[in-house]
């Protein structure tokens, strides 16, 4: 291993493809535990919708393009944040995954048709909590 500027033990560089295997699988992990053990809950004041799973410290998060957006004429009309908020950016795909330990280290999007978008990847020990709770779950 190499010292980083600091002094500390620098980890190997990963490259850009072996970052997105690593991601679609940790994505895959996550995926069946949200699935599993994940509660809908409402973002963004109703607006938004997601499958939300929290264990150990890991807070997962799931999108779906049939994930509900609030349409209950009862509630106080939509504000400019809403708006903003209901419009995809155009280069977000259909489904969407989030991680945080506490703060994000994995987001990642994807579609049907096998299109894989790593948006933000930051790895470290949460990796192994993760795995950890699939093999538990098994």
């Amino acid at each position: 291993m190499s010292k980083s500027k600091n002094g500390s033990e620098a980890l190997p560089m990963q490259t850009a493809g072996k970052r997105v295997d690593r991601a679609r699988a940790l994505r895959d992990v996550a995926l069946a535990i949200v699935k599993r053990d994940g509660q809908p809950q409402e973002f963004s004041g109703g607006v938004a919708r997601m499958l939300v799973a929290s264990r150990d410290g890991l807070k997962i998060s799931y999108r779906t393009p049939f994930q509900k957006w609030s349409s209950d004429s009862s509630q106080p009309a939509p504000s400019y944040g809403h708006a903003q908020a209901r419009q995809r950016h155009p280069g977000s795909l259909a489904y969407g995954l989030d991680i945080w330990a506490p703060r994000e280290v994995l987001n990642v999007e994807w579609n049907d048709t096998g299109e894989f978008q790593l948006v933000s990847y930051a790895p470290g020990a949460w990796e192994e909590t993760l795995l950890g709770e699939a093999q538990q779950a098994a």
